[in-house]
């Protein structure tokens, strides 16, 4: 305590404590981290801080998740970090994806998993699928994400010839890789385009869109999993799903704010994959399956 340059009193500390600033207790709280950090790991300092703070990731701003995503990749090259699984994973898109990488990361690690993510450039997914010589195949995938725009809905006539185009990238990326993948559903544009006729309208972007991903779903083979984009979407809340600013200097089409609810699309099919999941089965106290009072009652 006395390091501070407080008080070794604790009463004394506390009270001094208590007037300083933000920064100065942040500036104190990292330079602890830090400290920590060199005699037990960086990975269990970042699990016993969240633990003793009880956060969850989503807790914590984007700059945060960002620090915990490179304490974990710095970790990463001194081996596996204790406990956990390395999974690679390849990242393609069709708009810049990049918010979306450090919530996985920090994500991923209360599950104990350590993510070595390949991330395409931007909007170089079906370039990378083709080129069998590309930085996705030499990255040998256990997991391939194929995150689509929701303007992608537009990019073929009609739905089938749509379906047909992401069921050729799936089968190509099957037989040249043993991964599993994670394909995006399409979500609902922030605006309509002809307004109230939207819903009428079968060349709408929003009746296009259900009826391609309903179409892929009946399309996808058993290493296919389909993202429910538009889940996480009604969670963040259309208006809030795309920074226009953002969308506009970077092409990213995910907020930062909605990032993490798309993630946790992702870690749900992650946590299936990887045996995660844990199974409960409930007795009542004299060892018998109980349904309650309804299932007594039929």
């Amino acid at each position: 305590m006395g390091a501070t340059g407080l008080s070794a009193d604790p009463k004394v500390y506390r009270a001094r404590l208590a007037d300083q600033e933000d920064v100065q207790l942040d500036a104190w709280a990292a330079e602890l981290m830090r400290d920590v950090a060199k005699r037990r790991g960086v990975v269990r300092v970042v699990r016993d801080f969240r633990t003793a703070a009880r956060l969850h990731p989503w807790d914590l701003d984007p700059d945060s998740l960002a620090a915990i995503a490179r304490c974990l990749g710095k970790a990463r090259r001194d081996g596996t970090p204790e406990g956990f699984r390395t999974l690679r994973v390849a990242l393609l898109s069709t708009f810049n994806a990049q918010g979306l990488v450090a919530p996985l990361v920090a994500g991923a690690a209360r599950l104990s998993l350590d993510l070595d993510i390949h991330e395409s450039d931007f909007d170089m997914l079906r370039a990378e699928i083709a080129d069998p010589t590309s930085a996705l195949y030499a990255h040998d995938p256990e997991v391939v994400v194929l995150a689509a725009s929701a303007r992608d809905v537009l990019r073929a006539a009609t739905v089938a010839e749509q379906a047909a185009d992401w069921e050729s990238l799936w089968r190509t990326v099957l037989a040249r890789t043993s991964a599993h993948v994670l394909q995006h559903s399409f979500p609902r544009l922030p605006t309509a385009s002809v307004g109230h006729l939207d819903v009428r309208d079968p060349s709408s972007p929003g009746r296009l869109a259900q009826a391609l991903n309903a179409e892929l779903a009946a399309r996808a083979p058993s290493r296919v999993s389909i993202v429910d984009v538009e889940r996480a979407q009604l969670r963040a809340g259309l208006d809030r799903w795309t920074d226009p600013r953002q969308w506009c200097w970077a092409k990213e089409e995910v907020s930062r704010e909605a990032a993490p609810l798309l993630v946790e699309e992702y870690l749900a099919v992650l946590c299936a994959l990887t045996g995660r999941t844990r199974k409960v089965l409930v007795l009542d106290l004299d060892d018998t399956l109980w349904g309650g009072i309804v299932g007594e009652d039929g």
